[in-house]
């Protein structure tokens, strides 16, 4: 089977929160024994391509080399071009571990990963770019779109149902793992880099970045 991701969100310096469970879930992809053949979207304007640790005879990289705002606002948003899964050479199934700025011909299935709907439910949280962005990216068109969808837990399978009233049968809960280890992140540590924010790796993950700290902490003092 043909296997596209979406692989932007894999593009940072340092892995953490979304990109960590995008590795966990391509590293559990690359060691299955399954036949399968990965295919990696990436799209950056510059010359920079974090992704080329994941390249081996299985899987592929491929990358385009828009300005990201061009491609977002105008290439997907407007003109619907390009189709991703053209891009990666036709693709039996389009995974996207998070919202994002991604058109598909219509017979690619679609699998979409939903962490979090807080922006939706408590907008008034978030700042006026931050809720720009979140509108920009059309959400419920997206789920609509969306053949599968994985609910990391079961609170936001139901945040699902109850603001989208999105069929149950087609939410499927799978908890995120906090075991990343791969070739990828053993050739990183021998050039003394991580793939993660907080070098104590065995830290909860969702106290990986200084931010979750902050925000953690800000809601036991609240209660």
């Amino acid at each position: 089977m043909k296997i596209g991701i979406d692989g932007r969100v894999l593009m940072d310096k340092n892995y953490s929160g979304i990109s960590s469970y995008t590795a966990n879930l391509l590293n559990a992809l690359l060691t299955s024994k399954k036949n399968n053949s990965l295919h990696i979207f990436c799209n950056s304007f510059n010359k920079r391509n974090n992704l080329s640790i994941w390249q081996k005879h299985d899987c592929q990289v491929v990358k385009t080399s828009f300005p990201n705002k061009v491609f977002n606002y105008l290439l997907q948003n407007f003109f619907s071009w390009p189709k991703l899964d053209k891009v990666l050479g036709g693709v039996d199934i389009f995974f996207a571990p998070h919202f994002n700025f991604l058109k598909l011909s219509k017979n690619t299935k679609l699998v979409l990963t939903v962490h979090d709907l807080s922006f939706l439910r408590y907008p008034e949280f978030f700042s006026f770019r931050k809720n720009f962005w979140h509108q920009a990216l059309r959400v419920i068109k997206l789920l609509k779109r969306a053949d599968k969808i994985v609910a990391v837990s079961e609170n936001t399978k139901h945040d699902l149902q109850e603001l989208f009233k999105i069929d149950p049968q087609k939410i499927k809960v799978i908890y995120s793992g906090n075991n990343y280890q791969s070739e990828a992140l053993t050739r990183l540590k021998s050039e003394g880099k991580t793939l993660f924010n907080n070098q104590k790796e065995s830290d909860n993950i969702f106290l990986q970045t200084k931010k979750n700290k902050e925000r953690f902490y800000f809601v036991f003092r609240k209660y």
